[in-house]
C-alpha cells in the first residue's frame, strides 16, 4: 500500500486542498515506517524536503483519541522557530480539530492555564521550558503528560556536541516518570554524518530502536569567490560594494559570524541604498532585536513577492525558521563547520532547487578554510559533531534539578540515581560519591533525615529562570527610545551617555544609563561606530583543517576570482618556503593544519613539557614557540612519551587558571570539585591518541 493511503481520510484531504503533487521522499518514507513499526525515528533530509509535515502527518494519523490528554510533544531548540511552527501545525491540525499550543516564556499564564484546565492535542516547547515544568510544577507534568504518545525534536542535530543536548536527554527520560506510556520518538534534521548517528540513537531514553531514514538529495550548488582585505578597522569596502551589487539583483540572506559585521554591513548597505535611491530593503536579525522586530522581518521575507531584500543575520536564521525563498546565500568569511555551511545553504534554492553561494572572505586565512568547507560540502562530506563522554557539569545541575523536582529524594533511592537513568549510566560509583560529598561541603545538597535536599547555596542559583538553561545569559539592559524598546544590550564600558553605536542598522547615542531598572536609553543620531559584540566564533574539525592544507599543495578544485588566486598563490609561497614544508616557518612558529580539540592537546603536551605556558593562535594553525626551542627537537621529545592522561593530569592540576579558562564557557563547572574539572578536560576536551598521530605525520615531513 502506498503511503498516502495509509493515512487518514482527514490527512489526505488536507493535502488534496493543499495542492501537493505528491509526498516527498521522506514523507512518504516516515509514513511508511511509523505504519509499519514501532520503533524510535529519525528524519534526516534537505532543507525545504518537507521533514515537518513528514513528522507531524504519521504522529497524528498514529493518534486514535484526540479528547484526553496532550498526545504529541514537539520540542525545538529556538522560541523563534516553535512560532513560525504554531502557524504551520495549526494550518494542518485546524481541520482536523486538533488543539496546537506553545510553551514556552513568551505566552501569557492565562494560555497556559487555559491548557491546564483542558490538555489535549499537541504542544511545543524549548528545552529550556520543559525543565521549568518539571523543576517547579511536576504536578502540571502529570496533567499534561499522563496520555503522551509521541515525542518530536526539531533540528536534532543542533543538540549535539553540547550540554544543552545532554540536558534534553535528562529532561526526555525524566518526562517518562510522568507518562502512562513510553512515548515514541522522531528526530528531524537537515544535516547528519554516519558518527552522529550513534550519538542521535542514545538522545532517547526508552527501549525502542532507531531507525534513521536519510534522504541524501542536494539541491545544484552555484559558487562564486572573492577575496577583499580588510583595512586596520576590520573594515573591507570593497566587500561591502560586492555585496550591495549583489543585492540590487538577488534576494539574499549575509552570514557573517559575528553580530559586529552583521549591523557593519546591514547599516551600511542601507546607508549605500539611500545614496543611490535604491528600493533593496536592507535588514538585521540577531538575538539583541526584539522579538517584535525579529518578526516584522520574517514576515516581510515570507510575504516579499516581487521586492528585492537583504538580511544579514547570525544564527538566528540558520536553523528552520521559514522565511520563504531567497535567490542566493553571502558567506561573509569563513565557516567554522562544514554542517553549519549546508545548514545556511538550505535557506536558498528551496522552489528551483539550485543553491546560490557568494563567499566573500576579508582574510587570508578566512580565504582558504571557506574554500575547504565549500569543496568538503560539495563532496558531500560533513565534520562530525564532538562528542562529550563525561558531562559532569551538566549531571550536577541535573542532580539539584532532580531534587527540586521531587522536594527531596530518599537517602537510598539517592545513592542509585546514577543507575535509574540511562543519560547517567556512564558516571562511576566513585565520581558519584565525589561529586557528592563536594556538593554537600560546599552547600548545593545539604541531608535532612533520611533525605538529600537542596543546600542554600543551590537555592541561590535557583533564583530566575536562567537556571533552567545550560548556555550562559548575560545580563541584558532594554535599549529605550522615546517610550519604544528597539533591542537589549549587555552592559559594557563603553555603553556610558555620549556614547554612539549601531543596533538594528540605525545609530544610536546613548543618553543615560539607570542600573536598576536595567535600561539604556537612546535618541537616533547621524552616525555611530560598530561596537564589537563578540566574535561568536567555534571549533574547527580535523576535517576541514586538513582539507586546507591539500586546497594550499594541491590549489583550489572550484573557480575563484582573480583577488582569491593571487592571495592563495601568496600563501602557498609562503607557508611552503622552508624546504617545501607547510608546518615550519622562519618565526620559529610550528604550523599543525589541525582541527581545534587537536591544537588544543598539543598546546597542553607542549606546556606539559616544557613547563611553561605555550601559545598557539587556532586561526592559522600556528604554535610561537620560543627562539631556544628547536621544533624538530620538541617533536621528537613530545613523541618519546607514551601519553595517558595522566601525563597532563599533574600539569593540570598546578595550573587552575589553565583549567578554568579551557571551562569558561561551562555554566555549571562551578559545581564540581576541581578534580572533576580535570578529568572533565581529559575525557571531552582533548585527544591524546589523534594529537600524537598528527604530531607524528608533521614530524615525518620537516
Amino acid at each position: 500500500m502506498d503511503a498516502f493511503s495509509l493515512l487518514q481520510r482527514d490527512l489526505q484531504h488536507y493535502i488534496y486542498q493543499q495542492g501537493w503533487s505528491a509526498l516527498t521522499k521522506i514523507q512518504a518514507a516516515a509514513i511508511k515506517y511509523v505504519h509499519q513499526t514501532s520503533d524510535n525515528l529519525i528524519l534526516a533530509a534537505p532543507t525545504a524536503a518537507g521533514k515537518t509535515e513528514a513528522a507531524f502527518l504519521p504522529a497524528i494519523n498514529a493518534v486514535s483519541d484526540w479528547q484526553h490528554g496532550i498526545k504529541i510533544l514537539y520540542v525545538s531548540p529556538l522560541v523563534a522557530l516553535i512560532n513560525d511552527q504554531f502557524s504551520r501545525v495549526s494550518q494542518l491540525c485546524r481541520a482536523l480539530e486538533i488543539p496546537v499550543n506553545r510553551w514556552h516564556g513568551e505566552v501569557s499564564r492565562t494560555s497556559k492555564v487555559k491548557l491546564l484546565q483542558d490538555p489535549r492535542g499537541i504542544l511545543l516547547i524549548t528545552p529550556e521550558s520543559l525543565e521549568a515544568l518539571l523543576d517547579l510544577h511536576p504536578e502540571d507534568c502529570s496533567v499534561l503528560f499522563a496520555s503522551l504518545e509521541w515525542v518530536l525534536v526539531d533540528e536534532i542535530h543542533s543538540f549535539l556536541g553540547n550540554n544543552r543536548g545532554i540536558q534534553l536527554q535528562s529532561l526526555l527520560e525524566r518526562l517518562q516518570h510522568y507518562t502512562q506510556q513510553s512515548p515514541r520518538y522522531l528526530g528531524m534534521s537537515a544535516t547528519i554524518t554516519k558518527t552522529d548517528s550513534t550519538a542521535l540513537k542514545q538522545m532517547f531514553g526508552n527501549d525502542r530502536p532507531t531507525k534513521i531514514l536519510l534522504d541524501r538529495g542536494q539541491n545544484q550548488l552555484e559558487v562564486s569567490v572573492d577575496y577583499f582585505a580588510e583595512d586596520l578597522e576590520h573594515n573591507a569596502p570593497e566587500a561591502l560594494t560586492r555585496i550591495y551589487q549583489l543585492s540590487q539583483k538577488e534576494t539574499m540572506l549575509v552570514f557573517p559570524n559575528s553580530r559586529r559585521n552583521v549591523e557593519y554591513l546591514a547599516s551600511n548597505l542601507q546607508q549605500l541604498g539611500s545614496e543611490h535611491h535604491s528600493s533593496v530593503r536592507y535588514f538585521t536579525h540577531h538575538a539583541a532585536l526584539t522579538k517584535a522586530d525579529r518578526s516584522r522581518i520574517e514576515h516581510f521575507a515570507k510575504g516579499a513577492r516581487q521586492s528585492l531584500f537583504t538580511i544579514c543575520a547570525t544564527s538566528t536564521l540558520e536553523l528552520g525558521i521559514d522565511i520563504g525563498a531567497v535567490d542566493s546565500v553571502v558567506q561573509y568569511n569563513a565557516p567554522y563547520s562544514v554542517a553549519r555551511l549546508a545548514q545556511r545553504l538550505g535557506r536558498s534554492g528551496r522552489q528551483t532547487k539550485k543553491s546560490r553561494l557568494h563567499f566573500i572572505a576579508t582574510e587570508l586565512w578566512s580565504l582558504l578554510q571557506g574554500l575547504a568547507t565549500i569543496q568538503l560540502y560539495q563532496r558531500g562530506a560533513l565534520d562530525a559533531a564532538t562528542v562529550i563522554s563525561k558531562p559532569y557539569d551538566v549531571f550536577a545541575h541535573q542532580l539539584l534539578a532532580l531534587l527540586l523536582e521531587r522536594n527531596g529524594i530518599d537517602l537510598a533511592e539517592f545513592k542509585r540515581l546514577p543507575r535509574l537513568f540511562k543519560a547517567w549510566s556512564w558516571i562511576s560509583d566513585a565520581e558519584f560519591l565525589e561529586l557528592t560529598e563536594s556538593l554537600l561541603e560546599e552547600g548545593y545538597l545539604e541531608r535532612l533525615g533520611p533525605e538529600m535536599i537542596c543546600g542554600t547555596n543551590a537555592e541561590k542559583l535557583m533564583h530566575g529562570a536562567d537556571f533552567f538553561a545550560q548556555f550562559a545569559t548575560a545580563q541584558n539592559f532594554a535599549v529605550v527610545a522615546g517610550d519604544k524598546k528597539v533591542g537589549e544590550l549587555p552592559l559594557t564600558n563603553e555603553l556610558e551617555p555620549g556614547s554612539s553605536f549601531i543596533l538594528n542598522a540605525k545609530a544610536w547615542v546613548v543618553t543615560r544609563v539607570i542600573v536598576p531598572t536595567h535600561k539604556i536609553y537612546v535618541e537616533p543620531t547621524v552616525a555611530a561606530d560598530v561596537m564589537d559584540f563578540g566574535s561568536g566564533g567555534g571549533e574547527v574539525s580535523q576535517l576541514v583543517r586538513q582539507e586546507m592544507l591539500s586546497l594550499l599543495e594541491a590549489g583550489p578544485g572550484l573557480k575563484v576570482g582573480p583577488d582569491a588566486a593571487n592571495i592563495l598563490a601568496d600563501l602557498k609561497a609562503e607557508v611552503l618556503a622552508e624546504n617545501g614544508s607547510p608546518f615550519v616557518s622562519e618565526e620559529n612558529n610550528l604550523r599543525t593544519f589541525c582541527g581545534t580539540k587537536i591544537n588544543r592537546t598539543l598546546q597542553l603536551m607542549f606546556s606539559s613539557l616544557l613547563d611553561r605556558q605555550i601559545s598557539f593562535t587556532d586561526k592559522t594553525t600556528t604554535f610561537h614557540l620560543p627562539e631556544e626551542i628547536d621544533v624538530a627537537k620538541l617533536l621528537q621529545a613530545v613523541l618519546n612519551i607514551s601519553w595517558e592522561p595522566g601525563n597532563l593530569r599533574g600539569y593540570l592540576a598546578g595550573h587552575p587558571h589553565v583549567v578554568a579558562r579551557l571551562l569558561a564557557e561551562n555554566k555549571y563547572q562551578v559545581l564540581l570539585p576541581q578534580t572533576l574539572k580535570i578529568e572533565y578536560v581529559l575525557a571531552n576536551l582533548v585527544d591524546l591518541p589523534l594529537a600524537y598521530q598528527a604530531l607524528q605525520t608533521i614530524a615525518e615531513r620537516i
